[in-house]
């Protein structure tokens, strides 16, 4: 009973310490892309994604957000929800075609930014998310890389959009490292 104790304990170390192993093998930054076309006009998406604290309304994994003021005085938005708090800064406004948030918190184990693009297309409008991360924690690089991925939050995040315009999202690989 002690040996199999012993084997079983010894599989899990192991385990443990080829996860991350293989976690500070990966590179700590990462680009990906999703996109999907809408029927809707991308005046009327940008409005949705740039008013960051109406999102508890039409994004199902947030609960609240508070606007809250950084150290230079700029406002910044806190997301609550199941995973935590975590901090946003709004980059850039470039209504109704780009709109680029970061993350806002030092401390988080993970960082980056979102870069939104809104193209007209076939009548509607194309959004596109590229994902400019970096994930510093070798054992969250391994779960983002094999068993998250790094797209997952992008694609609820399409999906609540196009669930928000009553549309299904048909969710595709963008276009990685446009700026």
């Amino acid at each position: 009973m002690i040996k199999v104790l012993l084997i079983v304990l010894a599989v899990f170390l192991l385990s443990i310490l080829l996860v991350v192993g293989i976690g500070m093998l990966l590179p700590q930054s990462h680009v990906v892309a999703r996109s999907m076309v809408l029927k809707q006009k991308r005046e009327d998406i940008y409005a949705l994604i740039s008013e960051m604290k109406n999102a508890p309304a039409w994004r199902k994994d947030i609960e609240a957000v508070e606007e809250v003021k950084g150290e230079f005085g700029e406002t910044l938005y806190r997301e609550k929800s199941n995973h935590g708090l975590l901090t946003y800064r709004v980059v850039k406004r470039e209504a109704p075609q780009k709109f680029v948030t970061t993350i806002a918190d030092k401390d988080a184990p993970f960082g980056g930014s979102w870069i939104f693009y809104l193209v007209e297309e076939g009548g509607g409008t194309r959004l596109t998310i590229n994902e400019r991360g970096e994930v510093y924690n070798p054992v969250f690089r391994f779960m983002a890389k094999f068993v998250f991925g790094h797209h997952r939050t992008m694609e609820t995040y399409l999906a609540d959009v196009a669930k928000r315009f009553s549309e299904v999202a048909a969710v595709q690989e963008g276009v990685a490292g446009q700026i």
